[in-house]
């Protein structure tokens, strides 16, 4: 069974019921209204519209700080009388006009009081951008599951309609045998109510549905009339790395953005209380009243001003500031066992709604072949056992309703889960083109028909094991295995279609027993494993990721399948496409090209990283350049950014200023990003002086990226694992991917250029197995897709 046709086979009813004569009710449906076309219009939600405009005060905040910061300038200008003293005994007044410039240049004291409220300001708008990327995220997320909630009370409905149709049809046969004491009257009450709880539950399921669309109105800011919802597709669980999820969700990013500002607070405090200013005055007069002549004055010096307690004042303050950076950071500590707790309870619901949905599928068959009983009971359509039957309706009614409910829960509780990838990209439902029919629908059906027959309609009683059709068979033991430590992917069940007779082999009994017993959960390997191909003998090659540079020509050739089928055959699961200016460009302004190819590689399996790397961004002054690049490129579905930005590639001698700027390059891509954010870089920054006491992994960290390429470029396998292995082991909470190139300008103990493609995929292979004791290590990166396919892969590419 695909994963395309997983979600559909939730319940299967027995082969006969297919057999039995009807059509579904002939309801009025609106138009159909796809949760794509809906998720296209988050950015109108007015949570992400007033995260967006709280971004924009703070960055005009900031903007506005820096604006009024150093030299100050004053001027004046009056007329009035003005008394000169001469000597001790004479003095003169006269009229006078008077104008005077000045400028004061604010220092010590007064020149960090503007520094800590731009250090303030800018934290502000760092925990506003992060709350605004999270808005984004967390709005398609929110969408999707009102989504699923209307999806569900639509469905409902369905089913709903469907059993209030069988009341004029049952109730006055239950009231004729009632009368005729056929019956007790206890039991007809029991229909009664039954039939009265459905009308309630009519309107329950209206009223969701009705606060489901509004809802979704608000969500996209557009107005939405009656729609149908349509069945989904739903992405695997994710695997969350828990130590990531603490060091990246947008709650403690935005903590961190507050213990920054306080500690860039903290190191503008050196002359707290005692504030100075260079001051440059100049004055003029004229004496209006005689024509006398110009006079003026000018001054130059310095001003002092501090509290006569200054210095006691500078320690409190100081210290007021580290306990408030110590309260954040304990509030970082309390958020992250919240989110590690909050995690695993997602979890275990989705387990538990994974073997709520088996139970479901077992109890919803039972209950229509319950129905399938009651038609073969011989009276039954002459009234002598139509109690019996409305039992059992009302008995599919509720299973059937507990189904739609488990569905849509497990929809939503799949949702809630992904909210805590926050090392991956978005990644939504989509819509299934192959379901034939609603669930409601297939749900409803089984009483469409007991309504027609009710009604009249003509009964040909199918045998217990139609020819041609296998026998109902045992529901399938409920052992799903335990989810490893690393996690687990769900393959969710969909509603599917009872399988033709064409479709099942005559020898095949599994295939028929998988068709008549319904849904199986699975649990797969953990997200970012290759899963095994049981006809390759466990020795299947590892994906590899490959740099590409020079993308022009792979992004025009993704409509052609011999690319991807390559791709497969190398084997490559991820490439790191590099942009250059004019294909930045091109995806600001013609961007579906770009779109077009990000689909294809997804729907090939094939996951895409944006590779960036001008090294010229380490420079403060050319670090806005990378910043405005990543976020003009935020829209677009990569799996990831890949910074292969190499402070020696612009200078001969690397000194701790250079490699703090580099840091802070990194870390403000990091945190404009709405991917994963990884980097590529050589080892000598992890184990060589100066370079191991300057602490590069906690800078990474701390900075947000968690995912390093070591670019170790040797030819000996057990080399390279030995490098990767000693660095990983001293950085556990970074992964570790190995760059390898096969670029024929390096010498042979460097490069792989002159390897035939097989000696090449099991030196890579032996790579891998060699990496895998080590936890946080694990993937092969190709330096380049250019020099790959001169190895002997072109052709199977092209």
């Amino acid at each position: 069974m695909n994963n395309l046709q997983a979600l559909r086979q939730r319940i299967a009813l027995p082969a006969t019921m297919a057999l039995l004569a009807g059509t579904a009710p002939a309801w009025s449906d609106p138009a159909p209204l796809a949760l794509p076309d809906l998720l296209t219009s988050t950015d109108k939600a007015l949570v992400v519209l007033e995260a967006e405009a709280e971004a924009g005060a703070a960055r005009q905040d900031v903007a506005r700080d820096r604006a009024e910061q150093g030299l100050r300038m004053s001027l004046g200008g009056g007329y009035g009388l003005i008394r000169n003293i001469v000597d001790t005994n004479r003095a003169f007044t006269y009229a006078g006009a008077q104008a005077m410039a000045g400028f004061s240049y604010p220092m010590l004291g007064a020149a960090e009081q503007g520094e800590r409220k731009v250090d303030a300001d800018l934290g502000k708008q760092h925990e506003k951008d992060i709350r605004f990327l999270a808005a984004r995220r967390m709005a398609e997320l929110e969408l999707e599951s009102t989504y699923a909630r209307y999806w569900g009370a639509q469905e409902a409905l369905k089913v709903v309609r469907a059993y209030l149709d069988s009341e004029p049809l049952v109730l006055p046969k239950l009231e004729l045998r009632a009368q005729h004491k056929l019956m007790l009257q206890s039991d007809l009450l029991d229909a009664q109510a039954a039939y009265a709880q459905a009308k309630s539950d009519r309107v329950q399921f209206k009223r969701t549905e009705d606060d489901a669309r509004n809802r979704l109105q608000r969500l996209t800011g557009r107005q939405l009339g009656e729609f149908i919802a349509q069945a989904v597709q739903l992405p695997s669980a994710p695997t969350v790395d828990t130590a990531r999820l603490v060091q990246r969700h947008p709650d403690i990013a935005a903590l961190r953005a507050q213990r920054d500002a306080l500690k860039a607070q903290l190191d503008d405090s050196t002359w707290y209380g005692l504030e100075a200013s260079l001051d440059v005055n100049g004055s003029g007069v004229q004496d209006t009243s005689q024509g006398g002549p110009l006079g003026g004055a000018a001054f130059v010096g310095l001003t002092f001003k501090a509290p006569v307690g200054v210095f006691s004042a500078g320690a409190a303050e100081r210290k007021r500031l580290r306990f408030e950076i110590e309260n954040v950071e304990l509030r970082m500590q309390d958020r992250g066992q919240e989110l590690m707790g909050e995690y695993q309870a997602a979890q275990e619901q989705l387990v538990q709604l994974q073997q709520e949905g088996q139970q479901m599928s077992q109890r919803v068959q039972a209950s229509s072949e319950g129905l399938r009983e009651s038609y073969l009971r011989g009276g039954a359509f002459a009234d002598e056992g139509v109690d019996l039957l409305a039992r059992r309706l009302q008995a599919y009614y509720k299973t059937a309703l507990e189904e739609v409910d488990t569905q849509a829960k497990g929809w939503q509780a799949n949702v809630y889960l992904r909210g805590y990838a926050v090392e991956q990209a978005a990644d939504h439902a989509a819509v299934s083109t192959e379901v034939p029919g609603a669930l409601g629908a297939q749900l409803a059906d089984p009483i469409v028909q007991v309504n027609q027959m009710l009604g009249g309609g003509a009964l040909n009683l199918p045998s217990a094991n139609p020819p041609g059709l296998p026998a109902p068979a045992a529901a399938p033991a409920l052992a799903p295995a335990a989810p490893s430590a690393a996690g687990y992917r769900m393959q969710t069940a969909v509603y599917s279609a009872p399988a033709t007779p064409a479709a099942l082999s005559d020898g095949d009994d599994s295939a028929a027993q998988q068709a008549a017993a319904g849904p199986r959960l699975q649990f797969a390997p953990a997200l970012g494993a290759a899963a095994p191909d049981p006809a390759a003998g466990g020795n299947t090659p590892s994906p590899l990721a490959v740099y590409v540079w020079n993308s022009a020509d792979l992004i025009a050739a993704k409509g052609d399948e011999r690319l991807w089928q390559g791709l497969r055959a190398i084997p490559v699961d991820r490439l790191l496409l590099g942009l250059d200016a004019r294909q930045i460009e091109e995806a600001r302004t013609r961007p579906q090209q770009l779109r077009d190819f990000l689909a294809t590689a997804s729907q090939h399996g094939v996951k895409v990283e944006l590779l960036l790397g001008d090294p010229s961004w380490i420079e403060p002054a050319q670090r806005p350049k990378l910043v405005a690049i990543v976020q003009g490129l935020q829209g677009f579905g990569f799996a990831g950014l890949n910074l292969d930005i190499e402070p020696d590639q612009i200078y001969k001698q690397i000194d701790q200023k250079h490699f703090d700027d580099w840091m802070e390059t990194l870390r403000a891509a990091a945190r404009v990003s709405p991917w994963p954010t990884g980097v590529s870089i050589h080892p000598r920054y992890f184990r060589d002086p100066p370079y191991a006491s300057w602490n590069i992994a906690e800078r990474l960290g701390d900075g947000g990226i968690n995912d390093v390429v070591l670019m170790i470029y040797n030819s000996n396998p057990q080399r390279v694992a030995d490098v990767a292995k000693a660095i990983a082991a001293r950085a556990p909470s970074l992964r570790f991917r190995v760059a390898q190139s096969v670029e024929p300008q390096l010498e042979p103990q460097l490069s792989y250029a002159g390897r035939s493609p097989h000696d090449f995929q099991q030196s890579m292979q032996q790579l891998q197995q060699l990496l895998a004791p080590q936890p946080n290590t694990g993937g092969v990166v190709v330096q380049a897709w250019n020099d790959l396919l001169r190895m002997g892969y072109e052709s199977q590419i092209r």
